[in-house]
């Protein structure tokens, strides 16, 4: 039996500005941050670096486009204005070993010194598959179309002279696909450069290429 005389000390209260213990502490925001933004880091090189090697495997390579032959059975220019009628041969290269290769939109006109000489040709749309090569014939011309007088003055001259100076113009829309991707459209702009002997046009028919025979492309 306690004696009564003895007095217990009451346990102290904790301090209103102390917060008491938890036996399950919360994770520290700083850091749930940190691994977050470890995990984003990660996520974003393994991605990186699968894009990369998708990019390197697959990678488009433009198509080539060469003339290699041409014929001119009409060019005549007269009062400022030009009437003719053009073929020309071109071979179509898709140097791509995985991708093939789909045209749409194309068209095909003939510029001298800047100017358009023929009316714009719409030509039917192409597909190519892995490194292969397809041939177009486009047939340019148009009568009666209107030239500037220094552009008409210089393709009289050129007539006389023997050598026209031409650039083969085909423009239109590229895509390139495989199994399970396809790209968007791009642009496509081939422009041919050619030198053609016009000496023997009244007979008609197919011209010497002098030079030129390779197209720039622009995709």
């Amino acid at each position: 039996m306690a004696d009564e005389g003895t007095v217990k000390e009451a346990a102290p209260l904790p301090s209103p500005g102390r917060p008491t213990r938890r036996l399950f502490g919360r994770v520290p925001a700083a850091g749930f941050a940190s691994l977050l933004s470890g995990f984003l880091i990660t996520l974003v090189i393994i991605l990186g670096a699968v894009t990369l090697v998708l990019w390197l495997v697959y990678r488009p390579h433009k198509p080539r486009f060469y003339v290699e032959g041409a014929a001119v059975y009409q060019l005549n220019v007269t009062d400022g204005s030009v009437s003719s009628s053009m073929q020309f041969s071109v071979i179509v290269a898709n140097p791509n070993r995985r991708l093939t290769v789909h045209y749409d939109r194309l068209v095909a006109f003939v510029r001298y010194r800047g100017e358009v000489i023929t009316l714009v040709t719409p030509m039917a749309n192409l597909y190519e598959g892995h490194r292969s090569f397809a041939v177009l014939s486009p047939m340019v011309g148009g009568n009666f179309v209107p030239l500037f007088p220094d552009a008409a003055g210089g393709l009289l001259a050129d007539q006389a002279y023997g050598l026209v100076d031409l650039r083969l113009e085909i423009r239109g829309r590229i895509r390139w696909t495989t199994g399970f991707w396809k790209s968007s459209h791009y642009h496509l702009a081939a422009k041919c450069d050619l030198l053609l002997s016009v000496k023997q046009v009244a007979t008609g028919g197919e011209v010497p290429l002098l030079g030129g025979q390779d197209c720039h492309v622009d995709v």
